[in-house]
């Protein structure tokens, strides 16, 4: 029943490049994987990608596989799938984002990737799964805050954000926007969708990184929080058990 359970999950975010781009999707599938253990765990990726095979974008593993395994120490960063030319370039330093383009803050996976220039045949995850099974194994589930835009900021400000300040206005935006900031954004409001979207003036329309703050006090009179149970968002403040005395 696992495996099955794994296959309708890990085909909610395969096939379709903007949920790799869903960390909500990435904390589900880790947070089933978790309990089987390391050992477990990889066969049911590898089973999954075999399965899948090139009818499907199984390139998305990889972001679970990155954020379900610890990085290595040595060398302090986990290699980068060969898929091309990836953008954002990856760092210079692999040690400064050692699991690009994946950023864990408090416990918020984010995706960093918006695209690669294949050259050649992409490495897929079932190739790689044997180096990762050298690496250590997250014990602990993901649990992100109840106020995941506190994580975003965080993101802005940690030195594993890749992009430089932008200027007020760039020439092909026709008002201030800014548009990698919006990305990750964008990414906060995936992973809150069950209680609160933002109206957009049509579907798929980008999110400004400048609307930061309307959105994060809409969501803050919510009164949300993160439900483990349901792995999910939901509305009202979190219900502290009873202790009896």
């Amino acid at each position: 029943p696992k495996l099955i359970e794994v296959f309708k999950l890990f085909n909610g975010g395969t096939g379709r490049h903007a949920l790799g781009l869903d960390p909500l999707w990435v904390i589900r599938s880790v947070n089933m994987l978790i309990p089987m253990g390391k050992e477990k765990a990889a066969f049911c990726i590898q089973q999954y990608c075999e399965v899948a095979g090139a009818m499907s974008n199984t390139q998305n593993v990889f972001w679970v596989m990155r954020t379900i395994f610890e990085v290595p120490d040595p060398p302090g960063y986990m290699p980068i799938p060969s898929n091309g030319l990836i953008s954002p370039m990856e760092p210079a330093v692999p040690q400064n984002i050692p699991r690009f383009p994946i950023v864990i803050i408090d416990d918020v996976p984010f995706n960093l990737f918006r695209g690669a220039t294949l050259r050649g045949v992409a490495e897929r995850p079932e190739w790689a799964l044997p180096k990762y099974m050298k690496y250590g194994f997250r014990k602990k589930q993901l649990v992100p805050p109840d106020d995941p835009f506190l994580a975003y900021e965080q993101l802005l400000n940690s030195p594993e954000w890749p992009y430089p300040p932008r200027t007020p206005m760039e020439d092909r935006f026709a008002v201030p926007f800014e548009e990698d900031e919006g990305l990750a954004l964008d990414q906060v409001l995936k992973l809150v969708r069950n209680v609160y979207q933002p109206k957009r003036r049509y579907e798929g329309e980008a999110i400004n990184g400048l609307d930061f703050e309307k959105y994060h006090d809409a969501f803050k009179e919510l009164n949300a929080h993160w439900d483990p149970e349901k792995a999910d968002y939901v509305l009202g403040a979190p219900v502290t058990p009873l202790v009896k005395k």
